[in-house]
């Protein structure tokens, strides 16, 4: 049985880096894209997906001063990742109880 691997376009309206060197700042944007890259790659993401818009919250990510620009960008990427199957598991939840 093969496994189907899905084209996933995820876009980013805007990123704010708060006390990032503008030099690192590209830097942490591709670590970030490597990191969801590989994610998606690795660990798929459900045929439950099935939204347009889908709001990330990055409050919650906390970086430690003096971070390298690698690791931000994989500290953001799980973020976007983890909230992202989070999602998918309330689409999935709510499609068993109303369907």
């Amino acid at each position: 049985m093969g496994i189907k691997h899905a084209n996933v376009e995820l876009h980013i309206d805007e990123l704010v880096l708060h006390d990032v060197d503008v030099a690192q700042r590209q830097r942490v944007v591709a670590a970030i894209e490597q990191a969801l890259t590989q994610m998606f790659a690795e660990q798929g993401v459900s045929g439950n997906l099935n939204t347009e818009t889908l709001a990330i919250d990055a409050n919650t990510i906390q970086v430690s001063a003096g971070a390298k620009a690698d690791a931000i960008g994989a500290q953001v990427a799980q973020s976007i990742y983890s909230q992202i199957a989070n999602s998918q598991s309330q689409t999935s939840l709510t499609e068993r109880n109303t369907g």
